[in-house]
């Protein structure tokens, strides 16, 4: 159970990601590594019709950071490299049960916008129609 207390879940169709704790800065490149791997698995799961990949619907990332207790620039710079991942590959990370100490953090780094949390956003698979593609700078939506 986490710091929250609920368990890591992630809405159908998005890839879930949980952040270890402590999470060290030696840490970052394995779980960078590990979301490109888990993002090339979804994108190449067949549609719900048996098409093959999932095409311009992306799935949403649902990074869980409920256990991170250890609250630093480590932790930053994790969740901006994981976010910068998915992004490369045309999907976006959401936060999942954050702690108030982490959204503070984020927020006076000013970085509310590049690392949103998926209380505060569209943490589900994108309506039909729309893109999800990666836009120019982190921080637009």
């Amino acid at each position: 159970m986490g710091q929250q207390g609920q368990p890591p879940v992630a809405p159908p169709g998005s890839v879930l990601l949980v952040l270890p704790d402590p999470l060290t800065r030696a840490d970052i490149p394995g779980l960078c590594d590990r979301l490109q791997a888990l993002l090339r698995n979804a994108d190449a799961a067949p549609h719900a019709d048996g098409t093959p990949g999932r095409g311009p619907a992306r799935a949403p990332v649902i990074c869980d950071v409920g256990e991170v207790t250890q609250v630093d620039t480590v932790t930053l710079d994790a969740l901006a490299r994981l976010q910068l991942t998915a992004r490369r590959l045309g999907h976006r990370a959401w936060l999942s049960r954050a702690s108030p100490r982490l959204r503070l953090l984020i927020t006076l780094a000013g970085l509310g916008e590049a690392l949103p949390f998926a209380d505060t956003g569209p943490p589900g698979p994108p309506a039909p129609g729309s893109s999800s593609a990666p836009r120019p700078g982190l921080g637009q939506p």
